[in-house]
């Protein structure tokens, strides 16, 4: 498996996204991921900033394709940061919740 990104570059509402996009793996460490201004992009996780994405073009760094594809083959260090990110989004939602009867 490819290095793992330094989990400070990673943005974590990008990662929440990349969460939920579709990967297909088409080669050994190359994967389609879905889109939203084309179909699919193709990452290579061997090649550094492979996808053509906009996004990976213009503010470099790992791209939510690129995320979506490294939790595709299970990541440790982004799964890990997901997992507290949503930890975190359910503690917030119980919190709001609770308020909510309270008040009512």
């Amino acid at each position: 498996m490819p290095n793992t990104l330094p989990c400070p570059t990673v943005d974590p509402d990008r990662l929440r996204r990349a969460a939920a996009r579709v990967v297909t793996r088409v080669g050994a460490n190359r994967f389609l991921v879905e889109g939203r201004h084309e179909p699919h992009y193709l990452v290579d996780l061997d090649e550094p900033a492979s996808c053509r994405c906009r996004d990976a073009q213009v503010r470099g760094g790992p791209c939510l394709h690129e995320l979506a594809a490294r939790l595709h083959v299970g990541d440790g260090d982004l799964v890990l940061i997901l997992g507290r990110l949503l930890a975190d989004a359910d503690r917030e939602i119980r919190t709001m919740r609770a308020r909510r009867q309270r008040t009512a």
